[in-house]
């Protein structure tokens, strides 16, 4: 059990009482990927709490905070009693970041053909540090003219089959003006994509 406020202050030290699945790590931030004590198992119910967002990182045994009830109903096993490897079959875990990149995607929208181009320092770039398993090369050419760019560029087009995520969106991002969508054209967009800024 734990008291949880996310990111968003949705929620304001909301209870919850949950099954824990897994610690995750994204980006040097700890996530505890976890399932609701009172949900039919389904993994659309898996919920994803970010470690620093629990209040005072108090997690709670919920037998403990609810010892009193539980008493009074000693021949009645516990709520919170979980057969872990049964639980993480039964909700296919092992398959359900399949596709994502960061650790949160939509419960019901399944991964998604996504195809993009990188020019110069940011196609060698991924391709030295590709962004996930699925990613293929699917065109490479060399001294391309683009509109928004100001020299000639080796420009590739890269695909993969994931998730539409913030995460992605943000590590895209960090390509700047030198990736942009495939529905743009080899030759990129008409304009810059991004502002330049201080860094001081």
């Amino acid at each position: 059990m734990l008291n949880y406020t996310d990111v968003h202050k949705r929620t304001t030290n909301a209870r919850h009482e949950v099954y824990p699945l897994q610690i995750r790590e994204d980006q040097g931030r700890l996530y505890l990927a976890a399932f609701p004590v009172d949900k039919e198992v389904d993994s659309r119910y898996i919920r994803i709490y970010t470690l620093d967002g629990i209040r005072n990182r108090d997690i709670q045994f919920a037998d403990e905070y609810h010892s009193e009830s539980l008493d009074k109903a000693p021949l009645n096993p516990s709520k919170f009693s979980y057969d872990y490897a049964h639980l993480l079959k039964k909700l296919d875990y092992v398959n359900y970041f399949q596709g994502v990149i960061g650790v949160w995607r939509s419960p019901t929208v399944k991964p998604q053909t996504i195809k993009r181009y990188f020019a110069g320092w940011a196609l060698s770039h991924i391709k030295a540090a590709p962004l996930h398993s699925s990613q293929q090369e699917l065109e490479i050419t060399d001294q391309v003219s683009t509109r928004h760019l100001e020299h000639p560029q080796v420009v590739g087009l890269i695909q993969w089959k994931i998730h539409r995520t913030p995460e992605l969106a943000f590590r895209l991002g960090s390509y700047r003006d030198y990736s942009w969508a495939h529905h743009f054209g080899i030759h990129g967009p008409d304009q810059r994509l991004n502002w330049d800024f201080e860094l001081t």
